[in-house]
């Protein structure tokens, strides 16, 4: 090996999360297999299907015609409920977007991040090719555009707008930019987050690059020389390869600082130690063609910024197209840059991925990165496809590399696997990326909590189904896993949403075993939509025992250093030492079963676990919006609202009733923080009876704790958490519920001699709040833990399919006119006519317009009439014909652009109403028919209620100001455009145009004198 310092190295970045949809394959896992075994993902179609597509007969037999496409499945299915999209807006909007927009929340999620909880900035780097969705399929439909607008359809479909599409749906408030090199496009956007990333512009990015064909209406003809293949087949780097074959496909990365990925216990999937970008300038043949001396310095940049040896690279996944002119220069570009370093023949292999799957254009570096992370951690090179004999302008020999064929075994001499990948776009944009295996990271630690939560949430209840599911088989698969690493992931790294469950587990196979089981008592689902859910802490008065909280003693460091902390003050106060009390030797247990009998003694142990445990919760982010306590239980609400010291509280726990006044007198007493409830009054406590000199004296005596749970269970969306050892307290607050309403009360702490663990007690009751809606601090819940995060199943998208066909091309222009006999000529007659067309236009008379929709009908009617009758003349010529096609009636409107809208096409189908919190209300007048009407034709759904929300929908401002322009121009009025956003409902706005409504007796003046702020409609 050449002296070789490696130490020059400028910052490494860690890829963290990966995903991808590739031609052949709906996941990386069948990816791989497809790789690993050699499979060409090419579609060879036959006639059948060609002529299905649409495609010219006379192309078919055309010898330079290729049926040929590396394909993918399921470009039109696209789960628009879930990111918020009504049905028309998917419908129009570009595949290369909805699922470049799933796999970003694929790619985010395997990663082990969930954008609402983690703190750094995420960054977007994208890239997506030209919109043949937009160009094919909707403006080949006329009216779309009328109907649906062309900003809309701009915004859906339009390059510049997909790295913002998925900060906006995601969240991402980090850089968020387009890249657009063409074929290198998606490896330029690696190195752009790579270089922001070190430039500290964002603390996660995620790089990627899509591109789909959206049909093959377009006939491709090879042509010599060109960047086509002759016959479907990509043949790098072989004597016989004539061009590439078209693929669709699209990949992305989630990216990271190395040293950030390994303090936060990130997977990493491998190292990207450098990478290089520069364009070949004017030095070269023409402006497609490549260069070598651009390629080259393009990869020695690489080589410097990672300051790795070049005889460590044992593989690199080129840029390999397959053409006769592009393959000899990429070898010799590489061959330059490695000879500048190292003498070494054939010491590195070399393929390409684009012989598996063909070129992804805009995604075809980022999927050769793809498959040489796979084959890093597989420690195998899969085999270059289609090479038989190198091509006769590549001298391999005398250079560094070797074309691998077959599935090799991936070793090196003690060095780490490295790997060069490399893409270079039309018009000179050249990159090049170094990768590392990933390195041997400090193992997760086995957790001191012998119970673990394991939390699902999705958006509709079949998707949590899925989801448990897919955990479960994962568990079954990898049951060697650390389970609290799962549950790690699961909460910091998943999203709430409204469908929840939760299970309460000691190891993977415990967790497989109550999944499949999903008994009501350990599985626990639920469903609960967003609301604010304020949380009331029920302190227990009585049932203190030895040993209550040794479990969370041993295992919770803020629970025992609080339980330390108040003994502490117990024993500088009596002389005693509670801990040992509480938390005695085997020996001693007899002992303390009597000390704790003292009243005095066996009320300040309470305090200082129910103390402890609301600590606990507290810094787990549950704090409480109000308490209520019994007895002692009182005075820890008091303490924990500020009205108490730490110290006073333990006084008055310990003091004996004798000694009670003597203590009183010596404390004083806060202002009220939380508020609490006085089991003195049963009502919320003031400061004027905490200034009562004898209110402590009182309160000890007291027992109104019934009428306090009423005054409590006044508010039924609050949740209730018990705060002490039993159920005591929950049992009673059941008692108290507004019948019919669910509202969850909850215990933490096991009671005397129940015999459950304390983990399992207050994990059960964390988890259950967790499933009911309670909001949780994970990162404060795993603070004390080293977890990592590793790769789970990721959200189970519920696709459905949103598509609009490609409209019928225009009908051409015939050939020649025909009036009259005499227009029949000879030169007319020798020729050889395959169809012959009679247009009919009915002009209606300006004058006799009607504004009646009744005699509008009985005028469509009579056109009717009159297809039928020509349908009928047709048939006495059908001897001279295969078929007359009569065409159905077409109309053209007097009133505007898309009157009609696009649902006469047909095109675009109405989804069922979605499940909403409210009722379905049918509109039940003119203006709320009306309003309803244009709802359910631009966000798509066969049924609309008069009280649903617009936005709930999936409306947005764009559609909103649409629909309210065309209501405008309906109705005759003027209505604030902030009055129409806050307005969301068809009832709401029915009411806001009668209002407004110029033709009311009084409204012009009342309008004209509404501020019209943020402009008007």
């Amino acid at each position: 090996m050449s002296n070789f310092d490696e130490s020059n190295g400028i910052g490494a970045i860690a890829i963290i999360g990966m995903g991808g949809r590739f031609p052949g394959a709906a996941d990386m896992e069948e990816f791989w297999q497809n790789l690993y075994n050699g499979v060409e993902s090419v579609k060879f179609f036959n006639r059948e299907e060609l002529l299905k597509m649409g495609i010219d007969e006379n192309l078919l037999d055309n010898p330079r015609f290729v049926a040929a496409d590396a394909i993918l499945d399921g470009m039109d299915l696209f789960d628009a409920s879930f990111f918020d999209y009504s049905a028309r807006e998917a419908e129009i909007m570009d595949p290369q977007h909805r699922l470049y927009l799933e796999t970003a929340w694929e790619v985010l999620e395997s990663a082990g991040y969930n954008s609402e909880l983690y703190t750094g900035r995420v960054a977007v780097y994208g890239s997506a090719n030209l919109s043949g969705y937009m160009i094919r399929n909707l403006y080949s439909n006329p009216g779309l555009a009328d109907t649906v607008g062309s900003f809309k359809i701009m915004l859906a479909n339009g390059q510049d707008f997909l790295a913002t599409k998925v900060s906006y749906k995601m969240n991402l408030t980090g850089p968020s930019v387009n890249v657009n090199t063409l074929c290198s496009s998606s490896l330029v956007a690696v190195h752009d987050a790579c270089q922001n990333l070190m430039n500290f512009g964002c603390d996660l990015a995620l790089a990627g690059g899509v591109s789909f064909q959206v049909s093959r209406n377009e006939a491709f003809f090879y042509q010599e020389g060109g960047i086509g293949s002759s016959d479907g087949h990509c043949r790098a780097y072989d004597s016989k390869a004539n061009g590439t074959v078209s693929g669709s496909g699209l990949a992305i990365v989630a990216l990271k600082r190395l040293e950030d990925a390994i303090a936060d216990g990130d997977h990493i999937h491998a190292v990207i130690k450098g990478t290089g970008i520069n364009n070949d300038g004017s030095q070269k043949n023409s402006y497609t063609a490549p260069n070598v001396d651009g390629q080259a310095e393009c990869i020695a940049e690489a080589i410097a910024m990672s300051g790795v040896n070049p005889e460590t690279i044992t593989y690199i996944d080129g840029h390999g197209t397959g053409t006769d002119l592009g393959d000899p220069i990429e070898i010799a570009a590489l061959t330059k840059a490695f000879r500048a370093y190292t003498k070494k023949k054939q010491f590195c292999a070399i393929g390409s991925v684009k012989t598996n799957i063909g070129h992804l254009v805009n995604a075809g570096g980022l999927a050769s990165v793809v498959k040489t992370v796979l084959s890093m951690q597989n420690k195998v090179i899969p085999p270059s496809l289609n090479f038989e004999a190198p091509n006769p302008k590549i001298d391999f020999e005398n250079s560094p590399f070797y074309v691998n064929t077959r599935l090799s075994d991936w070793k090196t001499d003690g060095f780490p696997l490295r790997a060069g990948v490399s893409s270079f776009g039309i018009g000179g944009t050249n990159t090049h990326v170094i990768l590392e295996e990933s390195p041997q990271v400090e193992s997760s630690q086995v957790s001191k909590r012998p119970w673990q939560i394991i939390s699902l949430s999705a958006k509709t209840g079949t998707a949590l189904e899925k989801m448990t599911g897919n955990l479960i088989r994962f568990a079954r698969n990898n049951p060697d896993t650390n389970l609290a690493d799962v549950a790690f992931t699961l909460h910091l790294g998943r999203r709430n949403f409204n469908h929840r469950r939760v299970l309460i587990c000691r190891d993977m196979n415990d967790l497989t075993d109550k999944f499949e089981n999903m008994s009501p008592v350990s599985v626990f689902t639920y469903f609960q939509k967003p609301k604010v859910q304020p949380v009331v802490f029920m302190f227990p008065g009585e049932g203190e025992y030895v040993n209550m909280g040794a479990e969370l003693y041993k295992t919770e460091n803020n629970f025992r250093n609080t339980v330390d902390r108040c003994c502490e003050i117990l024993q500088s106060q009596t002389g005693k030492d509670a801990q040992s009390v509480l938390y005695p030797t085997e020996s001693d247990k007899e002992r303390s079963a009597i000390q704790i009998s003292d009243a005095g003694t066996g009320r300040g142990i309470l305090f200082a676990v129910e103390y402890a445990l609301a600590q606990l919760w507290m810094k787990w982010g549950i704090k409480p919006g109000c308490m209520i306590g019994e007895g002692i239980g009182e005075v820890v609400a008091a303490c924990l609202s500020g009205v108490l010291s730490l110290e006073d509280a333990l006084k008055l726990a310990v003091s004996e009733d004798s000694s009670l006044p003597e203590t009183v007198s010596r404390i004083s007493n806060g202002k009220v923080d939380i508020p609490f409830i006085s089991c003195v009054t049963g009502g919320w406590i003031t400061d004027t009876e905490l200034g009562s000199p004898d209110y402590w004296i009182r309160q000890r005596g007291s027992f109104r704790f019934g009428d306090g749970l009423n005054e409590i269970m006044k508010d039924a969306d609050q949740i209730l958490l018990e705060i002490g050892p039993g159920n005591k307290l929950t049992i009673e607050a059941e008692k108290y519920k507004n019948e019919g309403v669910q509202q969850a009360i909850l215990y933490s702490m096991p009671g005397k001699g129940e015999g459950t663990s304390d983990c399992e007690a207050l994990f059960k009751c964390l988890g259950m709040f967790w499933n009911v809606g309670g909001r949780v601090d994970w990162n404060q819940f795993y603070v004390e833990e080293k977890r990592h995060r590793i790769p789970l199943p990721t959200y189970p998208f519920e696709r459905q399919r949103y598509w609009i066909e490609p409209g019928k091309r225009g009908v051409s222009k015939p050939d020649v006119l025909i009036s009259r006999k005499e227009d029949i000529t000879s030169s007319i007659t020798d020729s050889e006519f395959k169809e012959a067309s009679i247009t009919i236009t009915l002009k209606l008379d300006e004058q006799n317009r009607t504004n009646s929709n009744e005699e509008r009908k009985k005028q469509l009617e009579e056109f009717l009439a009159l297809k039928e009758r020509l349908e009928e003349l047709s048939k006495e010529v059908n001897g001279s014909c295969t078929r007359i096609d009569v065409s159905p009636l077409g109309l053209k409107t007097n009133g505007g652009e898309g009157q009609f809208g696009f649902e006469s096409n047909e095109k675009l189908k109405k989804r069922p109403r979605p499940d909403l919190e409210s009722a379905y209300v049918a509109p039940a007048n003119e203006v709320e028919s009306a309003i309803i009407e244009k709802w359910q034709e631009v966000l798509g759904f066969d049924r609309i209620g008069i009280h649903d929300d617009f936005f709930e929908l999936g409306g947005h401002s764009l559609i909103a100001a649409a629909v309210a322009t065309d209501l405008s121009k309906k109705f005759d009025v003027q209505i604030p455009m902030r009055k129409l956003f806050e307005t969301t409902t068809a009832a709401g706005i029915a009411q806001l145009i009668e209002t407004f409504r110029w033709a009311t007796e009084g409204v012009k003046e009342a309008a004209s004198s509404e501020e019209l702020e943020g402009g008007t409609i």
